[in-house]
């Protein structure tokens, strides 16, 4: 039960002195008590903390990893071998192109007195032309772009694109495997140092792309922009 006490002198008053409207003690009316002093004001609310997990803050952009030397080196290495895998596969196509061509063509002999006689083609040399290259073309022309796909993987790896790191891993596990039959089973001492070298230099990049995996993780305004 509220009890209401005087304004004036603080004593406790019963419902009809408070309805009389006076205090029976110390004989003064309720409307002439002074006015209460102003409240203090309130303590500002502290500002919220932006590692509370209750903010509406939102939190402090991360730093960008810094872009070390040797994924730059993987990253060119990358795009060599991806240049030079084009450029041998173009250059295979072409050649084989050029041999079918030759090889459908009648051959001309120029007689003694000057006169040209044209023969048909051998038929084992046009059923070469015909059957066999074409199925040579399908290597190099499969070459040629396994060579774009390393040129543009080595772009995204210089450019710190997660699909590049992991196509970049893909790549190295099948070049390693396609030189590993060639050190194992190959005599040529140039085309067994090829193929270490290959090899050696594909796990070399797997290590590196692995250790060094927070330069291609995504701050939140290349996640905007992508």
């Amino acid at each position: 039960m509220a009890v209401t006490f005087c304004p004036h002198c603080s004593v406790p008053l019963t419902k009809d002195e408070e309805r009389r409207a006076r205090c029976p003690a110390c004989k003064n009316r309720f409307a002439d008590a002074p006015d209460a002093p102003d409240a203090p004001d309130a303590p500002d609310a502290p500002e919220p903390d932006p590692a509370d997990g209750d903010s509406f803050l939102p939190p402090p952009p991360r730093p960008a990893p810094t872009r070390t030397v040797a994924v730059s080196v993987v990253a060119v290495f990358v795009i060599t071998m991806g240049a030079l895998h084009a450029a041998v596969g173009v250059g295979l196509t072409v050649s084989i192109e050029y041999a079918r061509q030759k090889a459908r063509e009648p051959t001309r002999v120029v007689q003694k007195d000057g006169t040209v006689r044209e023969y048909p083609p051998h038929g084992c040399s046009v059923a070469i032309a015909n059957f066999c290259l074409p199925v040579f073309m399908v290597f190099t022309v499969v070459l040629a772009a396994m060579g774009l796909g390393l040129t543009v993987t080595g772009v995204g790896l210089w450019r710190r694109k997660r699909w590049a790191r992991i196509a970049a891993f893909c790549w190295m596990c099948l070049m390693a495997q396609a030189y590993l039959p060639a050190v194992v089973a190959s005599d040529n001492p140039y085309v067994i140092a090829l193929g270490v070298f290959e090899i050696v230099c594909a796990v070399g990049s797997c290590v590196v792309l692995y250790r060094n995996r927070a330069e291609f993780r995504m701050t939140p305004i290349e996640s905007d922009d992508d």
